[in-house]
């Protein structure tokens, strides 16, 4: 039975991991002590160990923006209207 080859996997981002903590520490591991096949299925387990980045919804953005909810809401009725033919 042929061995499939393992699936690419962006390396960089996984650098830091298994790279020194800080300049004094050693490092635990080096990328080149893995073979391609375990390196590919180390990444995906650290994969799914990183925690999902944030989601940042409309109404934070446009709060950070400055513009409140009743500002969007009355701009929001007017596009309606305008695209509905309405003035």
């Amino acid at each position: 039975m042929a061995r499939k080859a393992a699936p690419t996997v962006d390396s960089t981002r996984f650098v830091p991991i298994l790279t020194a903590a800080s300049p004094t520490d050693p490092a635990p591991y080096d990328l080149r002590d893995f073979c391609p096949d375990c390196r590919a299925k180390i990444f995906a387990i650290m994969r799914s160990l990183m925690p999902a980045p944030p989601t940042t919804t409309p109404e934070q953005t446009l709060a950070e923006a400055g513009i409140s909810t009743k500002r969007q809401a009355r701009y929001q009725r007017r596009m309606s209207s305008l695209l509905a033919g309405r003035e």
